[in-house]
Parts: structure tokens; C-alpha cells; sequence
């Protein structure tokens, strides 16, 4: 998600934490050896919020199609 979204791990961690108060997402922190490591799940209302969302950028990009022609 680092590389992907081009944030930091603090921006990343921030974000993630909103989305998980939001329940959105499922973090889950472990370690491999000494090294931490971040599991994000989307939980079955972040699928929906996402599936909105997506709509909802749906609808506007066709409203701009619709309005060029």
C-alpha cells in the first residue's frame, strides 16, 4: 500500500486509522521475528462504502460524458 498510494507509513497509518474507526477496515499488527508487520482486511461495510463510492465516481463521469456531447 506504501509503494501503491505513494504515502508514508505515517500517512498510511493515519488514514487507516480513520477507516478503521469508520468500520471500514480490520488492522491486525504482528511481528515476523522482530520485524512489525500490518494486515488491512476490508470489513463487509467498507466493501459497501467502496462499492458506493465507486458508483457514486460512476455517476459523475457519466454526467461529464453526457455534458460534452
Amino acid at each position: 500500500l506504501l509503494n501503491t498510494l505513494a504515502l508514508s507509513k505515517g500517512n498510511l497509518s493515519a488514514h487507516m486509522d480513520r477507516l478503521e474507526s469508520a468500520g471500514y477496515v480490520e488492522i491486525t499488527k504482528s511481528f515476523n521475528g522482530r520485524i512489525p508487520h500490518t494486515d488491512y482486511r476490508l470489513t463487509e461495510a467498507g466493501r459497501q462504502g467502496l462499492t458506493g463510492y465507486w458508483a457514486a465516481l460512476d455517476q459523475i463521469r457519466a454526467s461529464v460524458d453526457a455534458s460534452k456531447k
